[in-house]
């Protein structure tokens, strides 16, 4: 039988993931961007590659950033010792997207369109997952038996949020392009697809962050000091 503290703890982790991956993935493009900007304006030019990996630095410090210093909260209840993973997460985000930006920049390059994008960004993301994991699985092998177990675990957490925001996308677009239609034809919304219209905004914002945490909530349960 799970402890009731336990329950909580795993709940709060699942929690924050959800939160912080979309505030992350939000005010991490938008600064990234306007630092881009930013740097555009005072050169006057540069290049496509150049703007790539400025996007993907800022991005890689903000993520870790907002999602380190979010999980490190939950985890320091449990685990008050544990230094370091603010630093780790960070440096593994940043470190991931430069060299995932490097070796996905040609077949990204031309990418035209949702369903062609789906693969490199999956890819970018699963690697990212393997990758962070590799760095902050190193910090809980001195409280988690089967530590390798953590890389798979934020591994497949990425690649199976990727694929729900996803499918969360292609599900909101849908229901957009009913409305559309419904409007211009002057007709009246059925409920269920201004319901779904609705529902499909906050699914898109926090499924990816519930399906990772839930899924590296499985290897945290294993923690000794459960």
């Amino acid at each position: 039988m799970v402890k009731p503290n336990k329950n909580k703890f795993l709940r709060r982790w699942i929690l924050s993931n959800m939160v912080s991956l979309f505030g992350a993935g939000l005010f991490g493009w938008v600064f990234a961007a306007i630092g881009i900007l930013s740097i555009q304006a005072s050169q006057g030019s540069s290049t496509t590659q150049g703007n790539g990996t400025v996007l993907i630095s800022l991005f890689g410090l903000l993520t870790g950033l907002v999602l380190g210093l979010a999980q490190w909260d939950v985890l320091r209840l449990q685990l008050p010792r544990l230094g370091g993973w603010l630093l780790v997460t960070t440096l593994g985000t940043v470190t991931g997207g430069l060299i995932l930006q490097t070796l996905l920049f040609e077949p990204m390059r031309g990418i035209r369109g949702l369903f062609t994008a789906f693969g490199p960004v999956v890819l970018f993301w699963t690697g990212l997952g393997f990758w962070l994991g590799l760095w902050q699985a190193r910090l809980l092998k001195p409280y988690l038996k089967r530590w390798p177990l953590w890389i798979l675990a934020s591994g497949t957490g990425t690649l199976l949020a990727s694929e729900a925001a996803f499918g969360a996308i292609l599900l909101f677009g849908w229901f957009n392009q009913r409305v559309v239609e419904n409007t211009g034809k002057g007709e009246a919304m059925p409920w269920f697809i201004s319901l779904g219209w609705i529902a499909t905004v906050p699914l898109m914002m926090f499924l990816p962050g519930f399906v990772y945490g839930w899924v590296t909530s499985r290897v945290l349960a294993r923690l000794n000091a459960l």
